[in-house]
């Protein structure tokens, strides 16, 4: 562990620092303006879930919405209709990183 950074400790001078999550990338992939489908596989090792981050690169905004499921080791997007639930967001252009981490 680097000498560096921030760390927090309980009562007990137990490490519980949970500010920063350590990743494995995996791999990027950029979709397209109003893109709702798509589906990216990755080997999951045990011990370790699959995830996502995605960051808007859109000039201008949209009303499509698309859906993000995560299910073992397979992320798909698809047409979200008008859904605003917490697994959607709009389809604007975006880059995407799929990783990695520790359950």
């Amino acid at each position: 562990m680097a000498e560096w950074g921030f760390r927090v400790w309980d009562e007990n001078r137990k490490d519980i620092n949970t500010g920063f999550v350590r990743i494995l990338a995996l791999g990027t992939v950029q979709l397209s303006q109003n893109q709702v489908s798509g589906a990216w596989s990755f080997t999951v090792p045990a011990g370790f879930v699959l995830d996502y981050l995605s960051q808007s690169t859109a000039a201008a905004g949209t009303t499509t919405r698309r859906r993000f499921r995560v299910s073992g080791s397979t992320v798909s997007i698809s047409d979200a209709g008008s859904s605003y639930a917490a697994d959607t967001e709009p389809a604007g252009s975006s880059n995407v990183i799929f990783y990695l981490r520790k359950t």
